[in-house]
């Protein structure tokens, strides 16, 4: 409740304006008068559920999973449960361990591409630059030769 309404519990206003020491009031409502309830509450109108082993004049005996009483659950059906949770304890781990080296994979490729077009892009600005630098190396040349 202190998590609803903060470190406090709620305040409630009285209605009437006094406060009367003997009346306590509550949040809910206080009817006295008592609904029947719309099932039976006898229990002798309903007959008791008869479990597995439990006839007439038998013991109460707890009944196991498996069909088995507890000392004779044999040692194998222990043994495959436990294989079973260690195999999906493995198996989890092993689809875990190949999402993430998937994830890495993608991500090295990414790179490799980003890569790739960042060198191409060089490759382009370098033979840019030779063409410019041919196209300046012709014009110093006229430009020499023509004032002589």
């Amino acid at each position: 409740m202190s998590n609803a309404f903060s470190l406090s519990p709620p305040v409630y206003s009285n209605v009437s304006g006094s406060i009367n020491a003997n009346i306590h009031s509550t949040p809910y409502p206080t009817n006295t008068n008592v609904q029947p309830t719309p099932y039976p509450i006898s229990t002798t109108s309903m007959p008791m559920p008869i479990g597995v082993g439990m006839g007439v004049g038998s013991s109460t005996s707890y009944s196991y999973p498996y069909g088995y009483s507890q000392p004779q659950i044999p040692q194998n059906v222990y043994r495959d449960s436990i294989q079973s949770a260690v195999l999906d304890k493995i198996r989890n781990r092993f689809d875990e361990t190949i999402q993430i080296g998937n994830a890495q994979i993608d991500s090295l490729r990414k790179t490799e591409q980003d890569l790739l077009n960042g060198e191409k892009k060089i490759q382009s600005l370098i033979h840019e630059i030779k063409q410019q630098q041919n196209q300046a190396e012709v014009y110093i040349f006229f430009f020499f030769y023509s004032l002589i």
